[in-house]
């Protein structure tokens, strides 16, 4: 891995584990041109890690991305592996994590023997995620999607990563409230140890930018959404039509997932007007907070009225690792000066979000092997 000079795009590692809402975070990063996806890293979470890396896998190939961004595995477990105790969301995103799509079960079955992972051992993916730090010195930002396995156990081997990161961006934790306890988002609950040691740990707390479930819950895959999401921005779905007849393999790959995802949510957490897309948010944030958010995704050299808006609530905070709370986010102090804490993203501009979103999925389209099938 070389660096380019001058290169003033931010340099990105995304750890994850997909995941439906980890696809659109996937293609978000690998189609915005103010990112440079440098890698991947899996865990354990929506699925066990064998799915997650193949899934990610299996993403890049259709996005024509595969030889550009390579895949570490990671974690296959929390720190604290509990007895009879399942960590997986099967219930929301199927028994392969990236269910609800013929063409893309198709694509990950034909490339199963052709592609496989930089490293499939956790101790070699947390040296090369290092090295990587080091090759980007107070540059590279982590996004972290899944629970924080990998990531604890990176500043765990590695203390001095710590200093030599720029920032960490988090989809995860909530504040008041909790999607798989009535205190923790799962994500957090997955490792709450492994939570704790990012959150809990000085030298990372001010590190970090972090979107919860209360900001999550606002961005939702509506149908208006996957009717967008079918045909290109210049050429929009007329008002009350939902077909994907004239679509383009891509995007009615990418349509039936998130369909998939919308059918899941709404039976099992009562999502009736369409399924949050969480992840996804963990990128803008970076994009905003960086400054990058009015970049033109299709012509770079120009800006585009995108502004996110994200309105930050910069916190002291610290998470509970064990019992009943565990995974739970509590806030010590809020509205402190930028810089001290925390960065809570509280809101931002939706409809920012979604033009951004479409205008990744426009470029990913143009490039994707999926539509020669």
């Amino acid at each position: 891995m070389t660096i380019i000079l001058n290169d003033t795009r931010i340099p990105i590692w995304l750890d994850c584990d997909p995941g439906h809402d980890d696809a659109l975070a996937i293609i978000l990063a690998c189609f915005h041109p103010s990112l440079n996806l440098v890698g991947i890293s899996t865990v354990h979470g929506n699925t066990s890690l064998k799915n997650t890396t193949s899934n990610a896998l299996t993403l890049l190939s259709i996005l024509d991305k595969a030889v550009q961004v390579p895949v570490f595995s990671g974690a296959t477990h929390p720190l604290i592996k509990e007895e009879n105790l399942v960590t997986t969301a099967d219930y929301i995103h199927g028994k392969s994590g990236l269910d609800g799509s013929d063409l893309f079960l198709k694509i990950k079955h034909d490339i199963h023997n052709l592609t496989s992972p930089k490293s499939d051992n956790i101790n070699d993916t947390l040296f090369n995620l290092n090295q990587t730090i080091d090759l980007y010195q107070d540059k590279l930002v982590l996004i972290a999607t899944g629970p924080l396995t990998n990531l604890a156990l990176l500043f765990q081997m590695y203390p001095q990563s710590i200093n030599k990161i720029n920032k960490i961006s988090i989809m995860g934790g909530s504040i008041g409230f909790g999607n798989k306890t009535p205190f923790a988002e799962f994500n957090f609950w997955c490792d709450p140890l492994a939570t704790a040691k990012i959150f809990n740990n000085s030298q990372i707390h001010d590190k970090i930018l972090l979107a919860p479930l209360n900001i999550t819950h606002t961005l939702l895959v509506t149908k208006d959404v996957l009717k967008n999401i079918l045909k290109p921005q210049n050429s929009p779905i007329s008002s009350g039509s939902s077909s994907s007849s004239s679509s383009s393999n891509f995007r009615k790959m990418i349509y039936d997932l998130l369909t998939f995802f919308a059918k899941t949510n709404e039976a099992e957490q009562n999502w009736f007007d369409g399924p949050p897309l969480h992840d996804p948010l963990a990128i803008a944030l970076v994009l905003n907070f960086f400054q990058k958010d009015n970049v033109s995704v299709k012509d770079p050299s120009s800006l585009n009225n995108y502004n996110l808006n994200v309105n930050f609530n910069c916190c002291k905070v610290r998470s509970i690792s064990h019992g009943l709370q565990k995974g739970m986010i509590q806030i010590l102090q809020d509205n402190i000066p930028h810089g001290n804490g925390v960065m809570i993203a509280e809101s931002l501009n939706i409809d920012a979000f979604w033009k951004i979103l479409y205008d990744v999925i426009d470029l990913a389209d143009n490039v994707s092997p999926a539509n020669i099938l």
